[in-house]
């Protein structure tokens, strides 16, 4: 059987299915994990029969999954396994080797490519006890100025908005990083942004001549200027959009000691559904992102009118830190 080998977040992951948007890897080697669409569970028919144990679930306030994470284990196999409110789930072997997609949506290939952009390589990587931020990101001067916030904060829209002043993107969405002596080095992400129509349209963009994300979500993707050489940077500093910030349109407050660490620990991928072990890794890497880099709050315009003014704002607050 052919397998396609692409490169998510450092990870290089192999699929018997071409996931479509994901960028092919030029790497010859054995993929570090392996994705498996399945019909039905692995475990399904396993004899004896398999015991789940709940670890975290998250619900809306009607009750409804939003997603749930189990261990699920049959026989001497056990797996990690994440469940969310739509119709597909996410099981993990405990060595981090094999992740199998099943449920109604695992024949959706784009759906399937979207999760593995997001929750299926974040949860890969903190197998590997290697943490992810919810934040998309650009470079300037060969470092990479992120963006964090909640949905809706206007990270892919400020993303958007840099590249087109001419600030490379780095990442959209997920921002994976490592630690060295030197620096902490952030992990190129596939690029392109995915925008709704009105932020496209403020932007110059005509939304009926792109491509939507998928049929079930009112976005559609934006393909942005990357730079040529799209490999592991220094990460410089961390920007958190925020509405709710008491302060004037396009004001930067730095954050410092635990209020920095509380604000990366919001923003950061599968919170809600990490095992012990993983906690603690989160806590360990969280401290020391917040003591070795620049950690901000910026007061996000309301207005889609005023995207060029903070753009220029954080690439030049960025720039003045880098050379402080």
């Amino acid at each position: 059987m052919t397998r396609h080998q692409f490169v998510l977040h450092g990870l290089t992951l192999a699929c018997d299915r071409v996931l479509p948007g994901l960028p092919p890897s030029v790497e010859s080697g054995l993929p570090e994990a392996t994705i498996h669409l399945c019909p039905a569970a692995p475990w399904q028919g396993a004899n004896p029969p398999p015991v789940a144990e709940l670890i975290s679930r998250v619900r809306f306030a009607d009750g409804a999954l939003v997603r749930s994470l189990e261990r699920v284990t049959a026989g001497t196999q056990v797996w990690l396994v994440l469940r969310f409110q739509w119709d597909l789930v996410l099981a993990f072997t405990e060595d981090g080797r094999a992740v199998y997609v099943f449920g109604a949506l695992a024949e959706d290939l784009s759906y399937v490519a979207s999760f593995a952009m997001g929750p299926l390589v974040s949860f890969l990587r903190w197998l590997r006890g290697w943490p992810s931020l919810h934040a998309s990101a650009v470079e300037i001067g060969g470092r990479v100025l992120a963006l964090a916030g909640p949905s809706g904060a206007g990270k892919s829209t400020t993303t958007a908005a840099l590249a087109l002043a001419g600030h490379p993107q780095f990442t959209d969405d997920l921002l994976g990083w490592r630690s060295t002596e030197e620096w902490l080095l952030a992990c190129p992400g596939p690029v392109g942004v995915k925008l709704c129509p009105d932020s496209l349209a403020a932007m110059g963009f005509n939304p009926e001549h792109l491509p939507t994300v998928q049929t079930n979500l009112n976005k559609r993707r934006l393909q942005l200027p990357v730079a040529a050489h799209h490999t592991e940077l220094p990460l410089g500093a961390v920007y958190l959009l925020s509405q709710g910030m008491e302060a004037p349109p396009g004001a930067i407050r730095e954050l410092h000691g635990l209020a920095a660490f509380t604000a990366l620990k919001a923003n950061c991928r599968d919170d809600s559904v990490l095992t012990p072990v993983m906690r603690q890794r989160q806590f360990e890497a969280l401290a020391e992102l917040a003591r070795r880099i620049p950690v901000l709050q910026v007061k996000a315009h309301a207005g889609l009118d005023r995207l060029p003014e903070l753009a220029a704002t954080l690439a030049e607050d960025f720039r003045r830190r880098q050379v402080a």
